[in-house]
């Protein structure tokens, strides 16, 4: 079974929400640290899914380039993505809340939607 995996980033902390392969919510949507502590207890969650895991992330700044370098180095996909896609694709639904925890789930949906691609971080010298 695939799992999406969507983060809400932030300079202190994340929300992730984790989907099934029929958009449901598999676990209670949790915020870890953006410490080193809370990036291991994040990849704790993971692994407990098994290999077929797609990780989706807002481009917020800096504060998903650390994050993004942890995941993919763990072997994990993952998904860079623009705030104006998540931004239209949660104006499309009929759910009005707006939280972080609320959009770490749009995230992840739109991961398992869209078929969005992994994405390099390399960067043109």
């Amino acid at each position: 079974m695939t799992f999406y995996c969507g983060i809400d980033v932030a300079k202190r902390k994340h929300a992730v929400a984790i989907l099934n392969e029929s958009g449901q919510v598999c676990k209670p949507v949790f915020v870890t640290e953006n410490t080193r502590a809370g990036l291991a207890y994040l990849l704790e969650h993971l692994s407990q899914l098994g290999n077929e895991v797609s990780v989706g992330l807002e481009a917020t700044g800096h504060y998903w380039l650390s994050l993004y370098d942890v995941l993919t180095s763990q072997g994990y996909p993952v998904s860079v993505i623009n705030p104006l896609q998540i931004s239209a694709y949660r104006k499309s639904g009929v759910r009005k809340v707006k939280n972080d925890r609320s959009d770490a789930v749009w995230i992840a949906d739109f991961m398992r939607i869209s078929n969005t691609p992994a994405s390099s971080r390399d960067i043109p010298m």
